[in-house]
This record gives C-alpha cells, structure tokens and sequence, in this order.
C-alpha cells in the first residue's frame, strides 16, 4: 500500500478513526508522518497528540476519547417466555407478567421493576401478628449475618464474636 501524501513510499503508518459513524483510515510512510507531525517542534507525547487530533478533524472527523460516537450499544434483550409467549417488549410495555414462568424468563428486569415500584425487593409493612415476629427475626439474623461476614473481612474479630453470639442467643429464642 503506498503514501497517501507522496504516493512513493509503501505505508507504514496506519491511522483509524471514526468520522460521523464510520470507519476511516489513513496511510502514510514514515517520512511524510514526520513531516506531518513537524520536528522543528520539541519531541513530546502532548505535541505528538495534538497534530495527530489535528489531523483527524482537518478529515472531517469528530474527535473524542473512549467509545465511537453514532454506534449503536447492543445490550442483550432476554428472550420470550417459554410458557406464555411474552417478550421483553410486552413486558416493559405493560409491567405486568404474562405466567408464573416470566420470573425466571426476566428475572433482573423483574426485581428492577420491584425495586424502583417499592423501593425494595422484600415486604417492607405490616405482619400477620401470629407469624409477624418470626419473620422479623430471621431478618434481624440475615441482617447481622450480612455484618458478621464484614466485620470478618475486616479482621474485626471482637466485633465479628459479639455479633456470633447475638446471632445465637436470636435463634434460639422461640
């Protein structure tokens, strides 16, 4: 492949770019990138950086850091039901659950709606008075189980003894 500059020279130099969307490329040997990048200034990362963004934008080309602008990020859409048929889209459309099945076909979807509907993923009210207490209570030693694993990772040993014994003494409690 030969210099686009003084077409003589085969290509060594080989730039890639996104202009509105698209690919392009360019091609230069070694001496015409050098008289591009202009030696008479001091040799530098930054100076070097500059004229290459230059010349991108001198082709038209927006220039940006990171992803390229215009392209489309494709996020994996999780597929129908097996049992009813519903689709993401339906499911988005209307909030609403088609069989017993759609929780297992949109299960992050599903606990994101619960969270942002509720502001939880759990029942946050009130409890039945007869079993109320007991579920109270397992979530009090999830709660400090949840603790005890970090005061572990901590090396909060002392905490992490204080809080076993909480634990304990809660489940054995009727």
């Amino acid at each position: 492949m030969l210099c686009e500059k003084c077409q003589k020279n085969t290509a060594t130099i080989h730039m890639k770019g996104y202009v509105n969307g698209e690919v392009t490329e360019r091609h230069f040997c070694q001496e015409c990138s050098i008289n591009m990048v202009n030696m008479e200034m001091p040799m530098n990362f930054g100076n070097i950086f500059k004229d290459i963004m230059e010349s991108v934008q001198s082709m038209g080309g927006q220039v940006s850091i990171g992803q390229p602008p215009n392209l489309p990020v494709k996020r994996k859409v999780p597929g129908p039901c097996s049992v009813c048929d519903l689709n993401y889209e339906q499911f988005k459309a209307t909030g609403k659950v088609g069989c017993e099945a759609c929780y297992q076909a949109f299960p992050k979807e599903i606990v994101a709606l619960f969270k942002n509907v509720q502001g939880s993923t759990h029942h946050e009210g009130k409890f039945p008075k007869r079993s109320g207490s007991e579920i109270l209570q397992r979530r009090e030693v999830d709660k400090l189980r949840s603790t005890l694993k970090k005061a572990v990772e901590e090396e909060n040993y002392e905490e992490a003894a204080r809080l076993r014994d909480q634990i304990r003494s809660l489940e054995v409690q009727p």
